[in-house]
């Protein structure tokens, strides 16, 4: 049962950024009270020989069970006091209370701190007024030239050929380490490599090329000093390498039938206007990114605030990724060079919310419905199954966050002076 706001003696220290810390005193007779009932319970259910169920005296129960009855009554009470007291002060954390040292004397008020952390939350004293140009990338010829090369290099094909290989061509080789560690013949491994890929050794490649098809020679490799396993470095190896196969990737003509093959294209023509107008669409979407991150950037600037160490803590921990593995020393590291900007990034998403809460401008359920029957009608879907695959993926909040972006910079970009330019 919660305890009564009114008994309780609530400081709060507001002096460091987003971390909150409380100072709770409950009265004594509040204290008491609770360990009374505490050992009300005891004497109902332990049991005692020589005493009936639910009678055993509670002079006897403090006597045997006294230490644990204290520890009990210390946990309740300082779970209870702490919701109160965040009740009392309308506080609502973002990380676990930390609790300090509890002060406690029997018959005495009970006191602790607690510290946690709170969201941010800034004012935005200014939000527009600001000159900013949009930028957007002009696509060449040539830009579209080098998509379709990339695609014609895609859809090429591997042809044996003979000759000496060079970069670029696809070749079968056995390999056979010439001395192991026990000074025998090693075993035979087939490989297949791309030169000029990285998949294999620089020397290892360098004696392929000397080789033509259906030849085999024998080989001194030294092993590069960046080598992953470290035992291997620097060290030299003779190996037999027989180059068994040699290809190359002839690529399809860039007529009809390759805008066909590509896609639902009549013509190269009509591919080459489709790639230039995908172009188009990123080179705007790349400038309407810049142009949010420095509306953003000027916001900030403009309304600096602080954010919770540990929705930094977060957002780094979702970049970095798996680090079961890393090095204690070399991650602190890393997570230091990382923190300025994992700041910043927080302030953004931040800042965000709280214009989007200021404003009204959450997405609301009409929109997302119909943004979900946009995509429904696009892919000849149920909208139904649209937004059950989204929160199968755990795309949903995401998804509804981006509608809720569009409208805040929508909004922002109102407040400033955009001019474009190329």
């Amino acid at each position: 049962m919660p305890i009564d706001l009114s008994t309780l003696d609530v400081t709060l220290d507001l002096s460091e950024d987003c971390l909150r810390r409380l100072r709770v005193t409950v009265p004594a007779d509040v204290v008491a009270d609770e360990r009374a009932a505490l050992v009300k319970q005891y004497s109902s259910r332990v049991k005692v020989k020589g005493f009936r169920a639910g009678r055993v005296p509670t002079d006897l129960v403090e006597k045997r069970f006294g230490d644990t009855i204290r520890s009990e009554t210390m946990n309740r009470i300082v779970e209870q006091a702490y919701r109160s007291a965040l009740e009392k002060t309308d506080l609502r954390p973002i990380t676990d209370g930390s609790i300090g040292k509890i002060d406690w004397n029997d018959g005495e008020a009970l006191s602790f701190a607690v510290e946690f952390e709170v969201q941010p939350d800034p004012e935005f004293s200014r939000i527009g007024g600001f000159k900013l140009e949009k930028t957007v990338r002009e696509i060449a010829a040539e830009q579209v030239d080098a998509v379709l090369e990339r695609v014609r290099f895609q859809q090429g094909v591997w042809t044996p050929a003979e000759g000496a290989p060079v970069e670029g061509d696809q070749v079968e080789v056995e390999i056979t380490p010439l001395e192991t560690e026990d000074g025998t013949e090693g075993e035979l491994r087939p490989y297949q490599i791309v030169l000029g890929e990285g998949d294999a050794l620089p020397e290892v490649e360098a004696a392929i090329v000397t080789l033509e098809p259906s030849q085999t020679s024998d080989f001194t490799i030294k092993f590069p000093a960046d080598f992953p396993d470290e035992s291997r470095r620097g060290a030299e190896h003779r190996l037999r390498i027989a180059l068994l196969a040699r290809k190359v990737r002839e690529l399809p003509a860039l007529d009809d039938a390759f805008a066909r093959a590509a896609g639902s294209f009549d013509t190269v023509a009509e591919l080459r206007t489709r790639v230039a107008e995908d172009l188009a669409k990123e080179a705007e979407e790349e400038a309407e990114a810049r142009l949010r991150g420095q509306l953003l950037d000027f916001i900030l600037d403009a309304n600096p605030f602080p954010v919770p160490r540990s929705m930094v803590d977060g957002y780094m921990d979702s970049v970095m990724g798996d680090i079961s593995e890393a090095d204690p020393e070399r991650l602190e590291e890393a997570r230091e060079q990382l923190r300025p900007g994992a700041e910043r990034a927080v302030m953004r998403f931040v800042t965000i919310d709280r214009l989007a809460a200021r404003e009204g401008l959450e997405a609301s359920k009409e929109e997302i419905d119909r943004k979900i029957q946009e995509i429904a009608d696009k892919n000849d879907q149920a909208p139904a199954r649209v937004a059950s695959r989204l929160k199968k993926a755990g795309r949903f909040d995401g998804f509804v966050r981006e509608i809720t972006e569009e409208k805040v910079f929508a909004f922002l970009k109102e407040q400033s002076e955009i001019t474009s330019a190329p």
